[in-house]
């Protein structure tokens, strides 16, 4: 299982966003096809300009975003 996300792939660089945790992850698809080496924290300038570029398609297409559920109550183990 995993958590909901969000992801953009140009030319041959994915980013793909966790929306519960707002956690990023940049990948070449080129030279890293298995997904393996996060990019992220070593290319911010990419990273920034494909979730802007994300943000806006998700505008353009007024896609639906996740709330919180209020009533959601965290089961304890």
């Amino acid at each position: 299982r995993t958590a909901p996300y969000s992801a953009i792939v140009k030319d041959n660089m994915k980013l793909v966003e966790f929306l519960e945790h707002s956690k990023l992850e940049l990948y070449d698809l080129k030279n890293d096809l298995g997904e393996e080496k996060n990019l992220a924290s070593v290319m911010p300038e990419k990273t920034t300009q494909m979730l802007a570029e994300l943000n806006a398609w998700r505008k353009d297409v007024d896609a639906q975003m996740m709330e919180i559920n209020p009533n959601y109550k965290k089961k304890k183990n």
